[in-house]
């Protein structure tokens, strides 16, 4: 599981902007740990490539702080957006394309 901690460390946070991060922290755990194929260990914490799954989405939520519309920045040819779908996320956290087999 993720702490506010690891967010703040993980993403180089100032002490100053870390008011979110017990939340982002709480929501990203939640919906991590209800993923059925999560990487575990035997013990039930998280493998790496799960944390760092979970990483990658707290630092979307964190980013959604100060953009609530989803811009990211607007360029030459126009705005360009916090994107909603990260295929490495769905990698490390076997989600979409990248779930692990079944057999029913």
């Amino acid at each position: 599981m993720l702490t506010a901690a690891d967010i703040q460390n993980w993403f180089q946070i100032n002490p100053e902007n870390v008011d979110a991060l017990p939340a982002i922290a709480d929501a990203v755990n939640t919906y991590v740990g209800s993923l059925p194929n999560i990487d575990k260990e035997t013990d039930g914490t998280w493998k790496g490539t799960t944390k760092l799954g979970a990483l990658l989405i707290a630092g979307k939520l964190y980013a959604r702080k100060s953009q609530p519309s989803g811009v990211n920045n607007f360029g030459e040819t126009g705005p360009t957006y916090i994107p909603r779908w990260d295929q490495q996320v769905d990698m490390l956290l076997h989600l979409g394309d990248y779930r692990k087999p079944v057999i029913v």
